[in-house]
């Protein structure tokens, strides 16, 4: 018997893995090929729970298919576990796995070479909904949970998008955001085309959705401005002049309306 026990353990689509992180009703442990049989899967996640004694292991493992041919074999690596108190989780995302049917597959997880356990894999395949609809859905679920999202905003150098945290009002879809020396400031943002946006879990805080968003620079005498600046006053924490909030932002801020765009079905815009 391995020292290192298999406490729990899932094989799914890495989507539908990353949105239950944020919403629990979502897991569904498939793994889905779109279109027809054969054919590639969409990537990946492997979850496994560990328990054991406290030290080094080298993990990997197989998932295969009924008549024990490898879809997927993990280099063998090193893990850590911090002893038979705790559970060590550990993830993986496997991608360009192809199925050639739909029948129950496995995936054999070994510890030091022995064999610490097996579970079934399911396959999912003909998808019939939009993996644009699924994106939308994991960021809407995202950001009503949340409280923070981060923008990335391109460099006119060229140089990589620094992202940083901001607080925000959902309304409509959109996303809007103060922005002003007075409030919170993202270096760019008012006069940018389009911004990255970045969902994190509030639970976990591992990213669950990322998608591209268009900018534009609401009117401080637009009605509009009114209706988030009150919302805003409602949902920004620790506001430290209450409702004289709404004149402060309308004379130091821009408020940025971000429209999120679920155009391309990729991981970039659903999860990651």
């Amino acid at each position: 018997m391995p020292r290192a026990d298999l406490h729990y353990a899932l094989v799914l689509d890495r989507e539908l893995w990353e949105a239950s992180q944020v919403d629990p009703t979502l897991l569904d442990p498939v793994v889905r090929v779109e279109g027809s049989l054969p054919g590639p899967a969409r990537p990946v996640a492997v979850v496994r729970d560990y328990q054991g004694p406290q030290g080094e292991y080298i993990e990997f493992f197989v998932v295969s298919d009924r008549h024990g041919r490898d879809l997927a074999r993990s280099l063998p690596a090193r893990i850590r576990l911090r002893g038979e108190m705790f559970t060590d989780r550990f993830a993986s995302v496997v991608e360009g796995m192809e199925f050639e049917t739909g029948d129950e597959h496995r995936a054999t997880f070994y510890v030091d070479d022995e064999d610490a356990g097996t579970i079934p894999v399911f396959v999912e395949s003909g998808m019939g909904g939009d993996p644009r609809v699924a994106a939308q859905e994991t960021f809407s679920k995202a950001v009503a949970k949340g409280a923070v999202v981060w923008l990335g905003v391109p460099s006119d150098k060229g140089a990589a998008a620094q992202h940083r945290p901001v607080w925000y009002v959902a309304d409509g879809g959109k996303l809007y955001v103060f922005d002003g020396p007075t409030e919170q400031q993202v270096p760019g943002l008012p006069m940018a085309d389009r911004v990255e946006i970045t969902a994190r879990s509030k639970d976990t805080r591992s990213r669950v959705s990322r998608v591209p968003a268009t900018v534009r620079v609401v009117p401080p005498d637009d009605p509009l401005f009114d209706r988030i600046g009150q919302a805003g006053m409602g949902r920004r924490l620790n506001l430290p002049d209450g409702e004289r909030a709404l004149e402060r932002w309308r004379a130091n801020c821009a408020l940025v309306e971000l429209t999120p765009e679920f155009t391309e079905p990729g991981p970039e815009a659903g999860a990651a």
